[in-house]
C-alpha cells in the first residue's frame, strides 16, 4: 500500500466505521491520520488512558506483553480489524517489526460521529518526524474504554448488519442509575432488554433457572433481559447496580426490529422445502414444545427437545446440521431460534404459508 490518499473501501472492514452511518465515515476517513513507521519503531507502550485509535494497515507489529510474552501481528489478520490499544494489556507496547503503514482515529471523534456529522482534516505523519505520536497516546485522563467494543463481540450483536448496528445506537434510550437501584427485579414481567453502557452491575439468578443461583458480575458493554423479553415470560434474575452509571434500553419492539432479521431469520415454506430436499442430516426441524403438547401430531422425522433443555443439549447438538425451528411454540421458537444462532448454530424460525401471509 502506498501512502497516497485512502479509500473508504480500504478502512470499512475496520471496527468503528460499522458503527457510522454511511454518510458519514467520510468525515472519520478525513479526521484520521495515516502513520509511516519504520522498521524497530516503538508505536506506543500503552497505559490506562489513551485517547486513540491505531489500526494496523500494512506489514508486521509485534505485541509485547513481556520480555516473554510477545506475539507478531500481521496486516490483514482478523485481529487487525481491532485497534491496536485493544490488543495490549496496560504496560505492555506494539513494536514494528517491519516497515508498517497504520491509521489512527481520535476517539472523541468517532464517538460524536455516531451521532452527529463533523469535519476534519486529513493527514499524513512520518513517526521519525512527528515523535509526539507516543506521549499523545499517553494522555487523557478522561477516556474511558468503549463499551461498543464488548458488545460487539457478544454473540447477540457479532451477526448484526452495520445498519441494524446504527439502528441500535439511535434507539438506544440512555439511562443514568445510581448505585444500589434495581434494574431487573427477579418474577416482574419483561418489558426492556439492556446494556450496561457504564458502571457496575450484578446479576444474581433463580435457583431454578438454568444458572441455578449463580451470582454474576457484570462489566460495561455487557447486555441482559433478551430471552425473558422475546419469550414473553417474567424475568428469572435480578440485576443492581454496584455502582452509578449508565443503561441503555430498548423495548421488545425496537429489540425485534434491531435483532430479528440476526436472530430470528424466517424460513418460508419454499425455503424449508429446499433446505429439508438436502442429504439427510444436513437440516433437521426442531419442536421445542413439551411432549405432553405434542402427543398424537409430531412427525417421526422431528427433534424434540423442549424449550427448557434447548441450552443443556447444546453440546449434543451438531454445528453443521441446520435446525428449522417450528414455530409451533410461539415465542418460546423465537427464544430457542435466539439461543441457537447466539451459540453458533444454523437456525431458522420456519413458518407455514398461512403464518407468512400473517406476519
Amino acid at each position: 500500500m502506498s501512502t497516497a490518499t485512502l479509500t473508504l473501501q480500504e478502512i470499512q472492514h475496520l471496527q468503528p466505521l460499522q458503527l457510522i452511518p454511511s454518510d458519514r465515515q467520510q468525515k472519520a476517513l478525513n479526521m484520521a491520520e495515516q502513520i509511516r513507521v519504520k522498521a524497530g519503531s516503538t508505536i506506543f507502550k500503552k497505559r490506562d488512558t489513551i485517547s486513540t485509535s491505531c489500526f494496523l494497515l500494512q506489514g508486521t507489529v509485534e505485541l509485547r506483553h513481556s520480555f516473554s510474552d510477545r506475539h507478531p501481528l500481521e496486516s490483514g489478520n482478523e485481529q487487525a480489524n481491532m485497534p491496536l490499544e485493544q490488543l495490549v494489556n496496560a504496560g505492555s507496547s506494539v513494536r514494528a517489526i517491519t516497515d508498517c503503514v497504520l491509521i489512527r482515529f481520535n476517539n472523541e471523534h468517532l464517538d460524536e460521529l455516531q451521532v452527529t456529522a463533523m469535519s476534519g482534516s486529513y493527514g499524513v505523519v512520518n513517526l521519525d518526524e512527528a515523535g509526539s505520536y507516543l506521549g499523545e497516546t499517553m494522555i487523557d485522563d478522561d477516556f474511558q474504554e468503549d463499551w461498543t467494543l464488548q458488545l460487539l463481540e457478544s454473540p447477540l450483536a457479532r451477526r448484526l448488519k452495520p445498519d441494524s448496528l446504527r439502528n441500535l445506537m439511535s434507539l438506544l434510550d440512555r439511562i443514568e442509575v445510581k448505585k444500589h437501584d434495581v434494574i431487573i427485579q427477579q418474577g416482574s414481567r419483561a418489558d426492556y432488554f439492556y446494556i450496561l453502557i457504564n458502571g457496575e452491575a450484578e446479576l444474581t439468578t433463580d435457583l431454578n433457572g438454568p444458572f441455578k443461583g449463580k451470582t454474576i458480575e457484570l462489566v460495561e458493554g455487557q447486555h441482559f433481559g433478551e430471552e425473558a423479553l422475546v419469550a414473553d415470560t417474567l424475568r428469572n434474575g435480578t440485576i443492581h447496580m454496584l455502582s452509578n452509571g449508565i443503561v441503555g434500553r430498548l423495548t421488545r419492539e425496537q429489540f425485534m426490529d434491531v435483532f430479528t432479521a440476526s436472530l430470528m431469520p424466517v424460513a418460508a415454506p419454499a425455503f424449508s422445502t429446499e433446505l429439508l430436499s438436502q442429504k439427510q442430516g444436513q437440516c433437521t426441524q426442531l419442536d421445542i414444545r413439551f411432549k405432553q403438547e405434542i402427543l398424537g401430531e409430531q412427525d417421526q422425522h422431528f427433534l424434540n427437545i423442549p424449550i427448557s433443555r434447548l441450552r443443556s443439549s447444546l453440546s449434543q447438538l451438531d454445528k453443521n446440521t441446520i435446525y428449522l425451528v417450528t414455530a409451533d411454540g410461539g415465542c418460546r421458537s423465537e427464544l430457542a431460534t435466539c439461543i441457537l444462532r447466539q451459540h453458533g448454530f444454523s437456525a431458522y424460525l420456519q413458518v407455514t404459508a398461512e403464518e407468512q401471509r400473517t406476519a
